[in-house]
Parts: C-alpha cells; sequence; structure tokens
C-alpha cells in the first residue's frame, strides 16, 4: 500500500474541549482515507502549575499572550495582570481560596486560552 500524504486537521473537537488531532493517511489511488488515520492527544494550549496554587501561578501559553484575567466561580474579574516579561508568574498571594478561572487575552483583546485553578 503506497501513502501520499498525512493530513493533519487540528480541529478535532470531543465534546466542548478541542483536545485531540485527528491525522489522517491519505492512499495513493482512492481508498478510505480514514483506514490509516489515527486520534492523538493534542497537548495542552495553557498550563498552569503549581495546582493549586498558594502565592506564584506560573503559566506556560502554546500561543503569545498580552493579558491575564483571573475570574472567580461567579464569573467576576478578580485579577487583571498585564504580561511581564520579567514576572515568571503571575502573583495570587491576595485572592481568596477556592476555585478560579485565568483566561488570557491577546493584544487586540481576542481570547487565546483558558484553565481553571485553584488557589488555597
Amino acid at each position: 500500500m503506497l501513502y501520499d500524504t498525512q493530513v493533519e486537521m487540528p480541529e478535532f473537537w470531543w465534546g466542548s474541549q478541542n483536545h485531540f488531532t485527528l491525522v489522517c493517511t491519505m492512499q495513493r489511488g482512492g481508498g478510505n482515507p480514514l483506514s490509516g488515520s489515527s486520534i492523538l492527544p493534542k497537548p495542552p494550549a495553557l498550563k498552569l502549575y503549581p495546582n493549586p496554587v498558594k502565592d506564584l501561578l506560573r503559566v506556560e501559553s502554546a500561543s503569545a499572550w498580552h493579558e491575564a484575567l483571573v475570574l472567580d466561580a461567579q464569573g467576576r474579574v478578580v485579577l487583571k495582570v498585564r504580561y511581564n516579561v520579567v514576572q515568571p508568574g503571575l502573583d495570587v498571594s491576595r485572592l481568596p481560596a477556592g476555585a478560579h478561572i485565568l483566561r488570557l487575552l491577546g493584544s487586540t483583546g481576542e481570547k487565546i486560552a483558558s484553565s481553571k485553578f485553584v488557589k488555597h
């Protein structure tokens, strides 16, 4: 069997989250393109650690971001931080304990990524 190309389809959705990459191998001369396909786990667009956090929340993002918003469980913004290359993370020491959402925004205000974290 000869294969011409592999096509990666990054917008494969599982439920409401984009967690997987679908790789299709196209067979020369037709055939079923899904016969040689595989579904691979997609690396997270945003990594937060430590989680749970006490003081400093470290942020690793696959995309460049301009501003970070921290929301409480009711969706209210409780912290707003502009990107600072010198600061290694976000100081969350003054946040109340509980579940929060970190939302990263691009330079034009578009949502880049978001993830949940717990503040001790």
